[in-house]
């Protein structure tokens, strides 16, 4: 029925969302490039603003960013409370925070939107080949119509080429901030390893005061 159908598809929903956090929770999958790009890129609009996609993964993503901008403002209250006396180490702490946020949510978006620049020149291309198949097949009973097909072939062809290559190009030129964005887990956890050293450091301190 309409309504054991219903509820089959909510169960299967939350059987999915359960094993899509699963999978971005782990930490080999759940930093793959391949998979976060093949979870995410479902619409343009989860490509722009990720808070907004119909892909799970993608709100998932965003989710954690925001949740990790506030760690970083938590972790910078902590770091004051744990005795740093190093100004030029707070205000680093603080600068790399709100570079470590832009560069997390900036980057994927990034390369979600030259995956889209890549696709559509593909597409160009193999619309350039249909409409070229397609003029040679009418070649004998309309020739206007193939002097037309033709030209506009050629147009997505040459179209095709020059998109597929800007993607190939801007995929090559944000290496660099894709290898920032790969090192914001290790620059974090240093940040989080020198706040637990303050922490004991600070304790070994008031114990040995009162004594």
């Amino acid at each position: 029925t309409t309504k054991q159908s219903l509820e089959f598809a909510k169960a299967r929903a939350g059987e999915l969302g359960v094993y899509l956090r699963d999978v971005g929770g782990h930490p080999q999958a759940g930093s793959s490039e391949v998979l976060r790009l093949f979870l995410t890129l479902q619409d343009d609009m989860g490509v722009a603003w990720a808070e907004v996609s119909s892909s799970p993964l993608t709100r998932f993503t965003a989710a954690g960013s925001k949740a990790g901008s506030g760690l970083t403002e938590a972790g910078l209250a902590a770091g004051d409370s744990c005795g740093e006396e190093d100004a030029m180490l707070l205000q680093l702490t603080a600068f790399e925070g709100m570079r470590m946020g832009s560069v997390n949510q900036a980057v994927p978006k990034l390369e979600g939107g030259i995956t889209l620049f890549r696709e559509r020149g593909e597409r160009e291309l193999s619309c350039a080949m249909e409409l070229g198949k397609l003029g040679r097949d009418v070649s004998n009973d309309d020739p206007d119509l193939t002097r037309i097909l033709e030209a506009l072939g050629s147009t997505l062809l040459r179209s095709g080429r020059r998109t597929k290559r800007l993607g190939m190009e801007l995929d090559a030129g944000i290496g660099s901030y894709v290898m920032e964005y790969k090192r914001i887990t290790n620059e974090r956890a240093a940040f989080a390893d020198r706040r637990v050293a303050l922490q004991r450091k600070n304790g070994l301190r008031q114990r040995a005061d009162a004594k």
